[in-house]
């Protein structure tokens, strides 16, 4: 393999992927569940040779790359996390290197979704600065931590990635079929299509190690999310056929996703039990106790209460406003001066702008 990377131009930090919805969604519980795989996974053993750790790889085996998905492997070796000075660009300013570039004892690369994310953390800043200084990061911090062998492998699979980033830019940019989107079944069509196409672009760009290791769960969740939606329009099946259905379909999403998804689902049926309790509450004082006892904490709760007080207090000087609102309607006076005295009595009723609109867009129903 060559040692030698040519990179084409191409613009990252201006250019804004027109993804469909499907694709938003894949990619923000995506994240979600590579952050929990990456807390569980096993913390590089140091940076230099010396603290190589072992792992499953045959004496003599060749130095490559590594899915970190696919087999049990250490890190020897892994890039920083905080910067050494300033980063090279005011958008960076305060962060920590997102991700990282690691290799194991023989020097062989390793890819998971933090190295998806070293990447895309400094090629996100092309436009502010040019996509040369930009890789030139990324080859200065993997030749200062990792073997030669494995910066080789991390700057040829930097390339392949940027080829993919150029086809998803192209992919995303494709103007949607307005007249299928307004049917359910051409719907599906564009999503399917959306995410085959997005498939098919990844394979023809990254070698299949990197595919597995950045999108894998990506592409799972968006097959089990057109699945979800095909079995909640099949007008078939019974309420309950559907929930079997459904369980089934979760059964097969990989762990960290169905983790996801449990935690998703929890979140929701709290947020929801705390609304109830509050819609349900006979004063704030009742809503308090109520959401003491669900958990929420004492900031939490006084920032609730006060709003409720706060809500009270509205309503009771909407309602006086109200009467001598309608009062001056049937006065008799001119438009202008109706307007300059409707203006007066809101800022007598409500002390704040916030509220003196609120009182003006409650006029609007009558």
């Amino acid at each position: 393999m060559s040692q030698t990377t040519t990179f084409k131009p191409i613009l990252f930090g201006t250019a804004v992927l027109a993804a469909t919805l499907l694709i938003g969604i894949i990619a923000l519980l995506a994240q979600s569940s590579g952050s929990s795989e990456r807390a569980e996974s096993t913390e590089p053993a140091g940076t230099g040779p010396e603290t190589a750790a072992e792992d499953s790889t045959s004496p003599g085996e060749e130095p490559g790359i590594v899915n970190a998905n696919r087999k049990d492997v250490k890190a020897a070796y892994a890039t920083r996390k905080e910067w050494e000075g300033e980063p090279f660009t005011s958008s960076l300013q305060g962060t920590e290197i997102d991700g990282s570039l690691k290799a194991d004892a023989q020097g062989r690369l390793i890819v998971d979704l933090e190295t998806r994310d070293f990447f895309d953390y400094f090629l996100n800043t092309v436009g502010e600065v040019e996509e040369g200084e930009a890789v030139d990061q990324i080859r200065a911090l993997a030749e200062s931590h990792l073997p030669e062998s494995a910066v080789m492998e991390a700057m040829d699979l930097l390339e392949h990635y940027i080829d993919y980033k150029e086809e998803a830019i192209a992919i995303n940019s494709q103007p949607v079929d307005r007249e299928a989107a307004q049917s359910p079944q051409g719907q599906m069509r564009i999503l399917e299509q959306g995410l085959a196409d997005m498939k098919r672009a990844r394979r023809d760009t990254l070698p299949p190690e990197a595919v597995d290791a950045f999108f894998s769960l990506e592409e799972a969740y968006g097959e089990f999310t057109l699945q979800r939606m095909q079995i909640q329009r099949n007008s078939e099946l019974s309420a309950q056929e559907k929930q079997q259905q459904l369980r089934l379909a979760e059964e097969q999403l990989p762990e960290p996703i169905r983790e996801t998804e449990r935690h998703i689902q929890e979140t929701n049926d709290y947020q929801q039990q705390v609304k109830q309790t509050i819609d349900r509450a006979s004063s704030p004082d009742d809503a308090a106790d109520q959401l003491k006892r669900l958990g929420l904490s004492d900031e939490q709760v006084e920032s609730i209460a006060e709003q409720m007080h706060s809500d009270e207090q509205f309503e009771d000087r909407y309602a006086d406003y109200r009467r001598k609102r309608e009062e001056l309607l049937e006065s008799g006076l001119s438009e202008q001066d109706r307007e300059q005295t409707l203006e007066r009595l809101r800022k007598k009723h409500f002390e704040s702008r916030q509220a003196r609109s609120k009182a003006q867009f409650r006029d609007l129903d009558g």
